[in-house]
């Protein structure tokens, strides 16, 4: 009876412990199921980031080729020279070092490219003067280059500019006519008055031939650039250097749109800067989640084999109580064995008891009180027998309750085990799927990586084959300028002393001078020039104006 109650007991113990693991594993599954939601759900928010981080990379790239494209662009329109004054005070406003400065008038307006020879030649250098807000700005700006020994400039100070300019517009309807020149050029509507100074009535008509009709009449410019002036006075002919009005400007519209690019180029990175923090935040998130659910799985499957120990615990019960029963039923048929040993025993009392009582009945003598204590005897055997059957009876139903009630406790648990089985089969199966998709993302998320990484590789190669390239067309864009700039200087050096060669012989020609035949040897000439210059200098200074008047 005390082994059965301590196996109970032992039980009952298992039964709350492993009622206790399942109750471990359902909690730590539902914490499996919220962390591979979580790990889900940051998985797709770094698939994002990292979509978003290429498609800012791949902006960022196209933002450099623009400000390269614009680089190279300003390189070539920066190679037309501007006054040296007149850069030192751009430079000085670009420093911040002189306030109130809007620009050089070129640079303050556009025009159509077939009216750009024409304006020029009309503006001549008062295109090159600067535009200040007062004459206190001016006053400073020259200050400023008397400072720094910078040379001279001039300036239009805006509040000061005062033209009442009438033009005739009856002149416009005439044949050859263009329109006049403050009209043709495209600026802000405070600017108009620094055009109208500049141009004033100047007329802009088809050719030399037009402009010859309104001499006297008007200031006058043809699209080649030959120019009349009220006076009578004509300036023409070739013109081989090209129109400069407008790419001052163009410059300027360069220089914003270059410094639009640039702070694209800022926002860009502190954009990718942004994200890139992010996505190392999302993946520290992600790889700290990875290792709770590792966790969580050891700590499931080690429940798992809790949960198996304390099965094989409740078979190892169930052989013990098996053993019971069959015990039980060896105690039952020795019970039953004993029964009809007593019942074997009370027959033969019974007989015995006739037979005493036939006995008593003829025999009165002194072998009456022997048997009688003989039958006293075999009472006190009968009644030990009937103690031991019914303490045996008592076992044998106690062990009959006690094999019933575990019987159902067993029923019970196999219940229980056979659906928590079931749940687990589930549970593992589910962790089976969600393992494969993550596998497959984290696949997918590492061809994505290497793609981007042979992509990054091969972008920031052509990067620099494009910066390198680009070096070198600005070098030699400046290059071909500078070599432009000297042939035309040697051009025109050439022009001049063909011009002084043909005057020259024109000269010569005239004078009818007869080159001798034989000339002396070099150093006489030499010597004799020596003589003559020793000479000249005998006579003092000479003003050698006043000879030529």
């Amino acid at each position: 009876r005390i082994g059965l109650e301590i196996e109970e007991i032992e039980l009952e113990r298992s039964r709350i412990e492993i009622e206790d693991v399942f109750d471990r594993i359902r909690q730590n599954e539902e914490k499996l199921r919220k962390y591979e939601y979580e790990l889900e759900r940051l998985k797709r928010r770094a698939f994002e980031l990292d979509k978003k981080i290429f498609s800012l990379r791949d902006e960022l790239a196209k933002v450099e080729e623009e400000i390269k494209s614009k680089e190279v662009e300003l390189a070539k329109v920066s190679v037309v020279q501007k006054p040296k004054a007149v850069e030192i005070i751009m430079r000085a406003k670009e420093e911040g070092l002189l306030k109130g400065i809007y620009g050089i008038a070129s640079q303050l307006c556009s025009v159509d490219e077939r009216y750009a020879l024409a304006l020029e030649v009309a503006g001549g250098s008062a295109l090159n003067f600067i535009v200040v807000e007062n004459e206190d700005v001016a006053v400073k700006a020259v200050k400023y280059l008397k400072a720094i020994d910078g040379g001279r400039a001039s300036f239009i100070p805006l509040n000061r500019v005062q033209v009442d300019l009438k033009l005739d517009k009856s002149v416009l309807n005439e044949d050859g006519v263009i329109d006049y020149a403050v009209n043709l050029v495209k600026c802000d509507e405070k600017f108009k008055p620094v055009f109208e100074l500049i141009f004033r009535d100047t007329l802009v008509v088809e050719d030399i031939d037009t402009a010859k009709k309104y001499i006297n009449r008007f200031r006058v410019v043809t699209l080649e650039g030959d120019l009349i002036e009220k006076s009578g006075v004509i300036t023409g002919g070739s013109f081989k250097k090209k129109p400069t009005i407008g790419i001052f400007e163009k410059e300027t519209k360069l220089k914003e749109e270059l410094k639009q690019l640039k702070d694209r180029r800022e926002n860009l990175l502190n954009d990718i800067s942004y994200y890139e923090a992010e996505r190392r935040r999302i993946q520290s998130e992600i790889e700290e989640i990875n290792s709770t659910i590792v966790k969580l799985k050891s700590q499931i499957s080690a429940d798992k084999s809790k949960i198996e120990e304390i099965n094989n615990f409740l078979n190892s019960l169930e052989n013990k109580l098996n053993e019971k029963k069959a015990e039980a039923k060896e105690l039952n048929e020795k019970a039953l064995a004993v029964e009809e040993k007593l019942a074997e025993v009370e027959k033969k009392i019974k007989d015995v008891e006739k037979d005493v009582r036939l006995l008593e009945s003829k025999l009165k003598d002194e072998k009456v009180a022997k048997i009688t204590s003989q039958i006293d005897k075999l009472k006190e055997e009968i009644m030990r027998l009937k103690e031991v059957k019914s303490n045996v009876e008592m076992k044998i139903n106690s062990c009959k309750a006690e094999i019933k009630r575990i019987e159902g406790i067993i029923a019970n648990e196999d219940e229980k085990v056979k659906s928590i089985e079931a749940e687990i089969a589930e549970r593992v199966e589910e962790i089976g799927k969600s393992e494969a998709k993550i596998v497959e993302l984290e696949v997918e998320i590492e061809k994505l990586k290497e793609e981007e990484g042979l992509i990054s590789s091969e972008v920031k190669k052509l990067r620099e084959e494009r910066d390198n390239l680009i070096h070198e067309i600005a070098g030699l864009e400046r290059l071909k300028a500078k070599k432009s700039t000297e042939l035309r200087f040697l051009e025109e050096r050439l022009n001049n002393k063909l011009k002084e060669l043909e005057k020259t012989a024109i000269e010569l020609n005239s004078l009818s001078v007869e080159v001798p035949e034989e000339l002396p040897p070099l150093e006489v000439v030499k010597r004799k020039l020596e003589e003559l210059s020793k000479e000249l200098s005998s006579f003092g200074e000479v003003n050698m104006k006043a000879i030529q008047e």
